[in-house]
């Protein structure tokens, strides 16, 4: 029977080989000669797999009708004019920037404070997940917890299942459209993101202290207390960090849905529907100057703590 399934497998493995190579080091050769001529043939699996990324594109791009654009031509003059008030930094746009313009709000209705509020509610929802996600990844850790790990694993998953909008929208019907909401939905999601990376950052970590510490009778929590955690902070950090990063783009989109309270994107989204433009070209260079600021600070954070 052995010996009738080793002959069914034959073909296959050959196959396997000729395709791929031999992974399993089970083959010899008598030259070099013979080893190349024996080399797997992985151009054809790239062709095969090239053709295939090529019909699934155009299979989608036909089921979404993306050809269909062709069918609305681009208004450029309208186009020219708009893109024209949009980049007029004149003394208005300026008011409206620093928050000296009465007719849009003074200093609460201004480009700048509006992103000090994003930046603040970014900030907030960051180091609320950065301290929360800290147990959730040491327990999602298999290296620690084994299989019990998957519990807090799949935990994580869940979070991080649901979008932040989409949380946000649930949200509103609990808190309203208070700050409060746009926090709480960028923080929870958060902790399933950083979550998981604290687990792959621990489960990389030499466990030899944690070994020291064990057989010098530590108990679990003076384990990873005195043994992981010093060893994974700075990694930590520089989760946290790259998260803030992520969460300032999110954060500004949060202000669609939850408004005024919520920062620079609801400032967007109202200048935007009234044809604005010329605010919405304010709008939209403070949130790129927030953006670089603050990944170019978090980059500079992350390139000292991880020395």
């Amino acid at each position: 029977m052995k010996q009738f399934l080793e002959a069914l497998k034959k073909p296959f493995l050959d196959i396997h080989d000729y395709f791929v190579g031999d992974t399993r080091g089970i083959k010899s050769y008598a030259d070099p000669i013979s080893a190349y001529q024996a080399r797997p043939r992985r151009w054809i699996m790239n062709l095969i797999f090239l053709a295939t990324f090529i019909g699934v594109f155009i299979f989608m791009s036909w089921q979404i009708d993306i050809l269909s654009f062709g069918d609305r031509p681009i208004n450029w003059e309208y186009t020219g004019r708009i893109f024209r008030t949009f980049f007029t930094w004149d003394g208005d746009f300026w008011a409206y920037f620093f928050g000296f313009s009465e007719a849009d709000g003074g200093w609460t209705g201004g480009v700048l404070y509006n992103i000090l509020i994003t930046f603040a509610i970014t900030f907030i929802a960051t180091l609320i997940a950065f301290f929360i996600a800290i147990p959730f990844g040491i327990l999602a850790s298999h290296r620690i917890f084994g299989k019990w790990a998957y519990i807090s694993e799949i935990f994580l998953i869940l979070i991080r299942t649901i979008p932040e909008i989409l949380l946000a929208l649930f949200l509103i019907r609990l808190s309203g459209y208070h700050v409060l909401t746009a926090i709480i939905a960028l923080a929870f999601h958060s902790i399933g993101m950083i979550g998981k990376l604290y687990a792959d950052q621990i489960d990389g970590v030499d466990f030899g202290p944690m070994e020291a510490l064990e057989s010098s009778g530590g108990n679990k929590f003076q384990q990873i207390r005195y043994g992981l955690l010093p060893q994974v902070m700075p990694n930590f950090i520089s989760v946290g960090l790259y998260r803030l990063d992520i969460n300032i783009r999110t954060g500004t989109m949060l202000g669609l849905i939850i408004q005024q309270d919520a920062g620079i994107g609801w400032n967007v989204l109202l200048h935007f529907s009234y044809g604005k433009y010329q605010q919405l070209g304010a709008d939209t260079l403070g949130i790129i100057l927030l953006i670089v600021l603050v990944d170019l600070f978090s980059s500079f954070l992350r390139k000292v703590v991880t020395k």
